[in-house]
């Protein structure tokens, strides 16, 4: 069986989390997370295929972090933590999925690793899209790729998938192949999903509807095929960090911020693919935090950075407090302007970070090292890093959701 990462990573936060080792050390007087309260582990005959979907839906769910790590047999396991990272309040395990992905490359004719699920912690070409439906029934699929991927649903409760794609195809004349790629679920059940050069969807009727691709980011183009997408209304948007307006996005590769209106569609005749309509350069005017790698708004004025010079994930994390009105909408118009700081988050440290996430609710930063686990509460004016415990000792291969594994 072959899952599914973070595909399509193309910046220096893809660096960050190349190798995720991570080294726990027991206390005697202190649960360790995901080693003394294994919470939902399941029956000692293992987890069924019934019970994947509902726990995955209740993993990806909850408010705090949820961390991903993968067994001897290369299957996730998914934990979601109260905010603490103590106690594990859910868990979701890939297990079961081993024999029916193996039935679904069988029918279709393909090897067994062409048939994927995206990894619990993944979603990387497609961060707001889930691999369960919020019901927790079913389980989006591709298989195949190059140019005749198809995609589905894997309904846990009897094993049954259903090939959306074949439903498209017909049986009567067609100029091409069906090449759909990167399914997910939205949180009203509607599976979106990439259709050759455009971005689809279809609901639970089997109403296919194609989407406005809107761009400005460099992040959704590659070669000739969209590798990145977010659902943003009834458009798809090229864009990792959008701004709550939904009308501009900030872009950068950790050595200039811009901030790109998110303009129509990309074949306009007068654009090339990824070509910003304006642009503003920002720079900040921090020696010691002079690149932003954006991450996350955390409101409609402030923007949440990851300073990656250097150091990896232990470069340090800011906020930069920026001007919506800075986004116009002029062309041919380059400006750039130098920021102030506007708090330290976490400051650059030695202490051998190899992950960060958000917890479920976006109120923490949570960031795992060698040896511990730490906590930064984002609401909350002048908060420093509190350390939570030991880190998690899975394998030594464990990821975090929301990780910023992202173009």
């Amino acid at each position: 069986m072959r899952v599914s990462s973070s595909g399509g990573v193309r910046t220096a936060a893809a660096a960050l989390a190349a190798a995720l080792l991570l080294a726990g050390c027991g206390s005697n007087d202190a649960p360790v997370p995901g080693r003394d309260d294994p919470a939902g582990a399941g029956s000692p005959a293992g987890p069924t295929l019934a019970e994947l979907g509902p726990a995955l839906a209740k993993v990806l769910a909850a408010d705090g972090p949820v961390l991903c790590w993968l067994d001897e047999g290369d299957n996730w396991h998914a934990d979601a933590y109260d905010t603490d990272f103590r106690k594990i309040v859910a868990s979701a395990d890939y297990t079961p999925l081993t024999q029916p992905l193996a039935q679904i490359a069988a029918k279709a004719q393909v090897e067994p690793d062409a048939v994927v699920v995206v990894d619990p912690c993944g979603g990387g070409t497609h961060p707001d899209l889930s691999p369960v439906s919020p019901d927790g029934k079913e389980i989006a699929v591709q298989v195949g790729d190059g140019i005749s991927g198809h995609i589905g649903r894997l309904d846990v409760a009897t094993g049954e998938f259903t090939d959306v794609s074949a439903a498209q195809e017909g049986d009567g004349y067609a100029t091409e192949d069906v090449n759909q790629q990167d399914p997910g679920f939205t949180p009203d059940g509607t599976l979106w999903f990439r259709d050759n050069m455009e971005i689809a969807s279809v609901d639970r009727t089997g109403r296919l509807t194609h989407h406005k691709i809107r761009t400005g980011c460099d992040a959704g183009w590659s070669g000739d095929d969209p590798y990145y997408f977010r659902p943003l209304g009834d458009d798809a948007v090229l864009c990792p960090v959008v701004h709550p307006s939904g009308r501009f996005a900030a872009w950068g590769d950790g050595s200039e911020l811009d901030l790109r209106v998110i303009t129509g569609k990309v074949d306009d005749a007068d654009r090339i693919p990824g070509e910003p309509p304006y642009w503003m350069g920002l720079r900040t005017n921090s020696e010691d935090y002079a690149t932003c790698l954006p991450l996350m708004w955390l409101s409609a004025t402030e923007l949440l950075c990851h300073d990656g010079g250097g150091t990896g994930p232990g470069g340090g994390f800011y906020t930069l407090r920026i001007d919506p009105g800075l986004a116009r909408d002029d062309y041919d118009v380059l400006h750039t302007t130098n920021l102030a700081v506007s708090r330290v988050i976490a400051p650059k440290t030695d202490r051998g970070i190899t992950a960060f996430g958000l917890s479920g609710d976006h109120r923490n930063l949570y960031l795992l090292g060698e040896d511990d686990v730490y906590r930064v509460d984002l609401t909350a004016a002048g908060s420093e890093p509190q350390k939570l415990g030991p880190a998690p000792d899975h394998h030594r291969a464990t990821n975090l959701k929301d990780n910023f594994v992202a173009p």
